[in-house]
């Protein structure tokens, strides 16, 4: 068992080379703030950002 679990964090560290990310800033004039929700709210089949 704690091999298989071994076996399986060395790929997931192999994998961890792949992942990168794109900033992207929707407002920088934004105070603050200790939240971020990403949801289709108004149900258009669109991704609305909620800030709170």
């Amino acid at each position: 068992m704690f091999g298989a679990l071994l076996a399986a964090c060395q790929v997931a560290d192999a994998q961890r080379d792949f992942v990168s990310f794109e900033r992207i800033v929707l407002d920088d004039q934004m105070l603050g703030g200790y939240g971020v929700e990403v949801a289709d709210v108004d149900r258009d089949g669109l991704a609305d950002v909620i800030a709170l």
